[in-house]
């Protein structure tokens, strides 16, 4: 599976780090990005009572490490965030990643660093190759989370130059249920199958198994056919449009709306940070995020709601939940002014 995909003409001009030989297809990058700091937790379960810490930046790699570091007792560090000129607050709604604190945890040795190129709850782009950088430095074993990245900016993961990248199908406009995971060979090769089935082993006898080089080892059984069909269609599609020229407009989309909705002195933008993505998050006085997000939806206007799989990091703004709109090639400025009505009608209605 992962061969068909990565030889498609698309898929060569859209992610060229991809190779078969070390590309795994499989469940949403969840999933993926769940496996891949999972086997580095069990590859180092001799020495788990004492082992270095983990160093995360959001919540989806924080499950991940709390889940085996509790089976395991090792241990779990999270970078921290600042506000640009107000480093003292804890509500801080301009948040960047707090360089000075990821560099004193990386003294500490970690085994493995996880962290997004973008986050998905704030647009925040992180200095992936300056991290990556430094947490190699460290000898770390480094995780890059490119959910976020890869549908708004080029990647390749050999100028990157980490371990593992994950990225989801949904958000390239692909299906949802499938995702890709790249990982050095030797890396792949040394980490043990988490599922079991046809197509990922080479012997099977009563004394021993023995599994199939990687990539295929972690696609068995039955492959999600349909889904990496559609998958290949979402990189076809991004591959047709000028990638480098898509910045300008996804952040004009962004600055209008951003301006659009000062009008409202009952909504609170989370996250300004200079350069970040085309997302805009924000939560809004005396109405829950999901009530608000019903509204919304019932005037055509599609946002997300929660915690968007970073409650710590809600925790660090002292809220529960946010909307999070998040702007595209595809959209315009109309669709933010339906979105400016439908807050309006909102608001009538919820206070």
């Amino acid at each position: 599976m992962s061969e068909g995909l990565t030889q498609s003409g698309a898929s060569r001009r859209f992610l060229p780090f991809l190779l078969a030989a070390g590309v795994i297809l499989g469940g949403a990058g969840a999933l993926l990005r769940s496996y891949a700091a999972r086997a580095d937790n069990d590859q180092d379960e001799q020495e788990a009572v004492q082992a270095p810490q983990r160093v995360s930046t959001e919540h989806g790699e924080t499950v991940i490490r709390l889940d085996a570091d509790a089976q395991r007792r090792s241990g779990i560090e999270l970078a921290t965030l600042h506000n640009a000129g107000h480093p003292q607050q804890r509500r801080a709604y301009g948040t960047v990643l707090d360089a000075q604190p990821l560099a004193e945890l990386l003294k500490r040795g970690p085994k493995l660093v996880a962290f997004n190129v973008v986050s998905n709850a704030l647009g925040t782009i992180n200095p992936a190759l300056e991290m990556v950088a430094a947490a190699k430095r460290a000898g770390a074993t480094v995780l890059v989370d490119g959910a976020q990245a890869t549908p708004h900016q080029p990647v390749d993961v050999r100028a990157l130059g980490c371990d593992f990248f994950a990225f989801s199908g949904h958000k390239i406009c692909g299906p949802t249920g499938i995702g890709a995971l790249y990982g050095r060979q030797e890396l792949l090769n040394a980490m043990p199958p988490y599922q079991g089935g046809g197509e990922m082993i080479l012997s099977v006898e009563y004394q021993k198994t023995e599994f199939k080089p990687a990539p295929h080892r972690f696609e068995a059984g039955t492959p999600p056919i349909i889904e990496a069909v559609g998958l290949d269609a979402g990189l076809t599609y991004l591959t047709s449009l000028d990638r480098d020229a898509g910045h300008a407009p996804e952040h004009d989309l962004y600055a209008y709306a951003r301006e659009q909705v000062r009008q409202f002195n009952w909504l609170k933008v989370i996250g300004d940070a200079p350069g970040k993505g085309a997302v805009l998050s924000f939560e809004s006085e005396g109405m829950h995020a999901h009530d608000l997000a019903t509204i919304l939806d019932r005037e055509g206007v599609a946002v997300r709601a929660g915690h968007h799989c970073a409650q710590v990091l809600m925790e660090r703004f002292d809220t529960a939940s946010t909307i999070r709109a998040s702007f595209a090639l595809y959209n315009t400025r109309a669709e933010v002014d339906a979105l400016v009505n439908a807050l309006h009608k909102a608001r009538d209605i919820l206070t």
